[in-house]
C-alpha cells in the first residue's frame, strides 16, 4: 500500500485558493506578505497580542507557587481562564479549512501558526526565524516556562528550535520538505533569559532530500550545532514542476 499525499500547503497549485506558482522564500515564512491586499493585517495584529497575553497566563501559571495561595483563590482563576477559553473556542476557527496550516492566505503562514515562531500560537516562545540570502537566521529567548535542567532550557525546545531553523533553511533548497532526520549536537545547556541566535544552511541537494546544517550561539559561542535531512513528498514536487512548467 503508497503512502497517502500530504496535503499541499496553501501557495501550491490546486491548493484551496491558491495562485497556481511554487511557493518563494517569503511566501513560506510570511504568507501574509504574498499578496498584503488579502489580508487584513490589523486583525492579524489584534491576533498576535492575544496570543502574547495567553503566552504570558502559560508563564504565570507554570510559575504559581501554589503552597502560598488558598484553593479556592485558584478555583476562581480556573473559573475565569474557562470562561475566557470558552469565548474564544466559540468564535470561527480555523479548524473549519483543516487546520491552520491549510488556512487562508496569512493565518497558514508559518510565522503565525508554527508552535516555535508562530508570533499568534500561544505556545511558542517564539522564536524569530527569516532569511538572510540564501541562509535562515533567527533568535529567541526563553522564558521560565520552557526551563528543563534549574535554569536551563528544555532539551526539547532545543531539539524543536533546530527542526524550525533548518526546515526554513531548506527551502532555499528548492521547496518544503518534511523532517527525515534531525542530529543534534549539545556543546553547552541553553540558559534561560538570554538571547540565543541561530542560523541555518543548505548543504546540499540529492533528488527530493535536501541536507542542512545549522548553529546556534550566544554572544558568538557555538553552543549546539544541528544536521537534518528534509524530504519532499512526491506531490509537493510535482506542484512545484507543475506550476513552473
Amino acid at each position: 500500500m503508497s503512502a497517502p499525499d500530504v496535503p499541499l500547503p496553501m501557495g501550491y497549485p490546486n491548493s484551496r485558493d491558491a495562485p497556481p506558482a511554487p511557493r518563494t522564500h517569503h511566501d513560506v515564512l510570511h504568507g501574509w506578505d504574498v499578496p498584503l491586499d488579502q489580508v487584513d493585517v490589523e486583525r492579524m495584529r489584534a491576533r498576535e497580542r492575544l496570543a502574547a497575553e495567553a503566552r504570558r497566563l502559560v508563564e504565570a501559571v507554570a510559575l504559581l507557587d501554589f503552597s502560598q495561595v488558598e484553593a479556592p483563590e485558584i478555583d476562581a482563576l480556573v473559573a475565569a481562564v474557562r470562561e475566557d477559553a470558552d469565548r474564544v473556542a466559540s468564535l470561527p476557527s480555523l479548524l473549519t479549512y483543516g487546520g491552520a496550516a491549510l488556512g487562508p492566505v496569512g493565518a497558514s503562514a508559518l510565522d503565525q501558526r508554527s508552535p516555535v515562531s508562530g508570533q499568534a500560537n500561544p505556545i511558542a516562545p517564539p522564536m524569530t526565524v527569516d532569511f538572510d540570502g540564501e541562509r535562515a537566521t533567527g533568535w529567541a529567548v526563553y522564558g521560565p516556562a520552557y526551563e528543563g535542567p534549574p535554569m536551563h532550557v528544555h532539551g526539547g525546545w532545543v531539539i524543536a528550535a533546530f527542526d524550525e531553523l533548518l526546515g526554513v533553511a531548506q527551502v532555499a533548497g528548492g521547496g518544503p520538505g518534511m523532517t527525515g532526520t534531525l542530529t543534534i549536537r549539545l556543546r553547552r545547556p541553553t540558559p534561560i533569559g538570554v538571547r540565543v541566535e541561530y542560523e541555518g544552511w543548505v548543504d546540499r541537494v540529492e533528488g527530493r532530500k535536501t541536507f542542512c546544517k545549522g548553529e546556534a550561539r550566544i554572544e558568538g559561542e557555538v553552543v549546539a550545532e544541528a544536521e537534518g535531512i528534509f524530504i519532499a513528498p512526491k506531490n509537493w514536487v510535482e506542484a512545484i514542476e507543475g506550476g513552473a512548467a
